[in-house]
């Protein structure tokens, strides 16, 4: 079997390779627009298995006819579509950038998706499968109180990245209509881990502590995010991947709410610990900054669905995920502070 990830150079796509090059019989290709992963391969915990194992393709995707003739070459049996602007700040700052990347790109792969299932065949289409990985930021804020987001409610956007992530959720539902083609959306909470660029809030945080910097908390630091460690995410999507219904929506957390204060806090907790200053508490380092606009308060999701249907729960506490990230942030400090903002 052959598998293909777009954008396998962000963070949840080296974990997912991660995870992929662990099964047997399983070819994995990688399609990226960059040369290089975010962080070099030797920072990642599994950097040089998957620099020997995976073959990687320098695609851009919004290239249609380079996707086209190389989807033909390797004609793949499942493909999980993760390439994405996915940076909320910049796509407020670019927002024609992030509709480029994350629309037209997610048609063109569609486009050329349909055309490989279409020359497929009977055997081989009962076993292609594909998946969209969304957010949960399609949804736009839900009240304090209120319950959990389930499957299906409307979408609600607030950003150019939430705008261009749901339309990525019309197109998918366009192409399962109109060509059947068999792929599923998932929808994730806030993720973290090791690997993450430090333009993500937790990572930023730790990279700011470490390098002595203030650590900036938008508005009153309120706003309340479920956080799912990056491994639970992507093992949940391999589940999706090969057991779910192909005509089917999953969401993906791990009931896990924490405000950006708590979350700061924790981390300054960790690293008076581990890292303690000379003088004073990392706490000092605590600001807060203006809101950006349109920042929403709280996102949440039902997925009881992925519980009871594929048998998917978390496995990771969130104390322990984020002890052992600020111990690899740690460890890397050298490259952080050379990118730490």
């Amino acid at each position: 079997m052959r598998a293909l990830v777009t954008g396998g150079h962000g963070f949840i796509g080296m974990e997912l390779m991660s995870q992929l090059i662990s099964l047997d019989n399983l070819e994995v290709h990688c399609f990226d627009k960059n040369l290089m992963p975010h962080f070099p391969h030797g920072c990642y915990a599994f950097g040089e298995q998957i620099k020997s194992s995976v073959r990687f393709h320098q695609i851009d995707i919004c290239n249609t006819v380079q996707l086209g003739t190389a989807i033909s070459e390797i004609n793949p049996d499942w493909v999980i579509h993760l390439a994405a602007q996915s940076h909320v700040d910049e796509s407020i700052e670019a927002p024609l950038a992030c509709v480029i990347n994350n629309v037209v790109g997610t048609a063109s792969l569609l486009k050329n998706l349909s055309q490989h299932f279409e020359r497929l065949d009977p055997i081989s289409r009962r076993g292609f499968r594909a998946l969209y990985v969304s957010t949960d930021e399609v949804y736009g804020s839900i009240p304090i109180g209120s319950p959990p987001v389930a499957e299906g409610h409307k979408l609600s956007t607030s950003s150019p990245y939430s705008a261009s992530k749901a339309s990525g959720d019309l197109l998918i539902e366009a192409w399962r209509r109109t060509y059947g083609l068999p792929i599923m959306v998932t929808h994730c909470t806030n993720n973290y881990g090791p690997g993450q660029h430090p333009e993500k809030f937790i990572p930023r945080l730790i990279a700011r502590a470490i390098s002595g910097k203030k650590l900036p908390i938008f508005g009153d630091g309120k706003q309340t995010r479920d956080w799912i460690h990056v491994s639970d995410h992507v093992s949940a999507l391999i589940r999706v991947l090969s057991h779910g219904d192909t005509q089917k929506n999953y969401h993906i957390g791990a009931s896990n709410e924490l405000s950006n204060l708590k979350i700061a806090s924790v981390i300054c907790k960790i690293l008076d610990k581990q890292m303690p200053l000379t003088r004073g508490s990392h706490f000092e380092q605590i600001e807060f900054v203006t809101d950006r606009p349109g920042h929403d308060f709280r996102y949440s999701l039902d997925h009881k669905k992925i519980k009871a249907e594929l048998n998917w729960t978390p496995k990771i506490k969130f104390i322990d995920g984020i002890k052992n990230t600020i111990e690899w942030y740690i460890k890397n400090s050298d490259e952080l502070k050379k990118i730490a903002a």
